[in-house]
Formats: C-alpha cells, structure tokens, sequence
C-alpha cells in the first residue's frame, strides 16, 4: 500500500497527521472493506507512526457524517 510506504518513511508528526487524516481517511472512506484489515495492521505494528495513523484516520468522519445527515 503506497500510503503505508508514505507514512513509514521520512515520517515526522505534521507528514503522518496530514497523511493519515486525509489520503488514509479518505481512502478508507472510498474502500471501506478494507477498513478492519488496514487498520488492525496498523495498530498492531512495532511502528508507532502507522499507530497513530490508526487513530487519526477518522479525524474527518465526524463532518462527513454531519454533512450526510
């Protein structure tokens, strides 16, 4: 997964929360099959910038929802 790579090199916080929340949001957000597989990956990684991308991922959701209420 290009993300992944993106996310686990050269990483830093601003790169990963920008990163997660956006490209990885709105990737699971279009591919929402993959959400439990992507994310259980991420969480139980050794690289602490893929688990927090695991948490940060859902930043967006809560206005998404709003908005399609």
């Amino acid at each position: 997964m290009l993300i992944e790579k993106w996310l686990t090199t050269h990483s830093w916080w601003d790169s990963v929360d920008l990163l997660a929340k956006y490209l990885l949001g709105n990737y699971l957000l279009q591919f929402p099959e993959q959400t439990l597989e992507v994310i259980e990956r991420f969480s139980n990684s050794e690289n602490r910038w893929l688990n927090r991308s695991a948490i940060l991922f859902q930043l967006n959701y809560k206005k998404i929802l709003i908005l399609n209420c």
